[in-house]
């Protein structure tokens, strides 16, 4: 028979430490202040490259075009931006940090993506005021994300290195695509029709 004081397995999902309230509503209020900040960041790198004079060592950084490949700059920049100051003030404590990093930036570029050709089909051509709304928009699902990996139970340390190979593989690959952009519609500027540098 066996012994009513053995312990079942525990299961995966309860082995980790419970999490404070205090320390969710710090992530949450820093998620807050996150979609603040990747938004005002992102708005102030859209002008970046032309405030540069054109420089090529801005280009990877910043938007060259109003192609919809080179906006996802804004999110992806302004993410790690924020993580540089977010990680030391609190961030490194939390649970799936890179995880969290990578996920939203992927969200955001996926809402981004699937959001501009969803309403341009619908208008049948783009506005500004649609475009500013899914940037912000997209921005706030990555948030929400980024929060929901940041409270959830800790993945593991290779999780979070392939997460950060990832990360610097989106880097090169926005560099690489700047100054050798394949001839697809999602490079291509949607006022002079040229791709990447031109």
């Amino acid at each position: 028979m066996q012994n009513s004081n053995t312990s079942p397995e525990q299961d995966p999902e309860t082995t980790h430490d419970d999490m404070s309230p205090l320390e969710q509503k710090k992530i949450r209020n820093s998620c807050s202040a996150g979609f603040l900040a990747i938004g005002i960041a992102g708005s102030l790198l859209h002008f970046a490259y032309p405030w540069s004079n054109q420089s090529p060592l801005v280009a990877p950084w910043a938007p060259v075009n109003e192609s919809v490949w080179e906006h996802l700059k804004l999110g992806y920049w302004g993410m790690l931006l924020f993580s540089a100051v977010e990680f030391p003030l609190g961030g490194k404590r939390w649970n799936n940090y890179a995880v969290s990093r990578v996920a939203a930036v992927l969200l955001q570029g996926c809402c981004i993506v699937g959001g501009f050709y969803t309403y341009t089909a619908l208008l049948g051509d783009n506005a500004l005021w649609a475009d500013i709304s899914l940037y912000f928009a997209a921005v706030a699902a990555g948030q929400y994300l980024a929060y929901r990996l940041l409270t959830a139970k800790e993945y593991g340390p290779m999780v979070a290195i392939v997460s950060l190979w990832l990360l610097a593989a989106i880097a090169l690959l926005f560099a690489a695509m700047t100054y050798f952009p394949p001839e697809w519609p999602l490079f291509r500027d949607s006022l002079t029709g040229r791709c990447g540098l031109g």
